[in-house]
């Protein structure tokens, strides 16, 4: 996971705080079809976890 100052670059890709988003790279010769989704799977069901937590 990346974590970039969201708000102070005037950028919108988040839900919760601290602002962060995810990043796959299903162009690079090291990542496979499968491990992309699988990333994208994993960042939707953390985040689907935290807001349930702290609703």
């Amino acid at each position: 996971m990346i974590e970039y100052p969201l708000k102070m670059l005037g950028l919108c890709a988040s839900i919760t705080v601290p602002w962060t988003t995810t990043e796959v790279y299903p162009d690079s010769p090291r990542a496979t079809p499968g491990q992309c989704n699988s990333a994208q799977a994993v960042a939707v069901c953390a985040a689907i976890e935290y807001v349930l937590a702290h609703r």
